[in-house]
């Protein structure tokens, strides 16, 4: 019968003890190494769609995309949100400073800390409204069914007419043709221009008043002397307030006064023939 003593119990329980703590020390190596294999991978750099390039707005809505369950930081600071299931989110972008470029950066971190590749974009806050247009000249009367001006101001900033977007960019030059819309009855067309930047803010209006007359004067009712004995004579004109008189064709700058009558001279060499028409038509 073989006996044990209780030393050799003694030494042999110690070494089953070391074994223990070797293998379970090797054992959590391992689960370790396989957890930084597995979350060393950072997440793909975010992108932006309907980023806008200016503003005049205090925030801005983008719609972003990443890697779904990975934290939003935008300027190195954590957004608190998540980018969804989905993979896009819409997320909101302080732009309350004053008139200046504002920088951005965008990343995403995952559950293990590791961040992707920065973002980086810049968005101009403009809230200065262009200066109010001004026309080379301002047609007061018309008969024609369409007018075209000469819009002055703001390069780059468009064109609205009675706030309608006409599609016209005011180029280089600083000033462009812009058509009017004249048709319909004879009546006064009230008309409101405003220029607008990229940023959306608003000029002042340049507002004006065409008036539209398609009706032609009456035919003017001369009263002239029985006889002649000179070369020049003077006509009494009686016809519209307001219209020009014409003399062979020939504009000649007088204009038939609010009591309807005028008295002129003509040259009896000329043969003389009288009509009168609108001012400005």
């Amino acid at each position: 019968m073989i006996k044990i003593s209780n030393s050799s119990n003694k030494v042999l329980f110690g070494l089953l003890l070391v074994l223990a703590i070797f293998l379970n020390a090797s054992h959590a190596t391992s689960m370790v190494n396989s957890s930084a294999e597995v979350d060393s991978t950072p997440p793909n750099q975010p992108s932006v769609s309907d980023l806008p390039t200016i503003t005049n707005q205090d925030s801005v809505v983008v719609h972003l995309s990443g890697e779904p369950n990975t934290q939003i930081w935008v300027n190195q600071h954590n957004s608190n949100t998540l980018i969804p299931t989905s993979g896009s989110i819409n997320i909101t972008l302080n732009t309350s400073a004053e008139s200046t470029s504002i920088d951005f950066s965008i990343s995403l971190k995952d559950n293990s800390g590791n961040e992707s590749e920065m973002l980086v974009f810049t968005i101009l806050k403009d809230i200065i409204a262009p200066n109010k247009p001004w026309l080379t000249t301002i047609p007061l009367i018309t008969k024609e069914s369409e007018v075209v001006i000469k819009v002055n101001g703001e390069v780059d900033s468009k064109v609205f007419v009675n706030q309608v977007n006409t599609s016209v960019v005011i180029p280089l030059e600083g000033k462009t043709d812009v058509v009017l819309d004249t048709s319909g009855d004879n009546n006064e067309k009230s008309f409101a221009i405003a220029l607008k930047d990229s940023a959306n803010n608003q000029s002042e209006k340049l507002e004006f008043v065409i008036k539209i007359d398609r009706i032609k004067p009456n035919e003017p009712i001369l009263a002239t002397p029985n006889y002649i004995n000179t070369d020049r004579f003077n006509v009494n004109v009686r016809g519209e307030p307001g219209t020009l008189v014409k003399i062979n064709g020939i504009s000649s700058a007088i204009v038939i006064p609010e009591n309807g009558e005028i008295t002129i001279e003509l040259d009896i060499n000329n043969g003389n023939r009288l009509a009168v028409q609108q001012l400005g038509l």
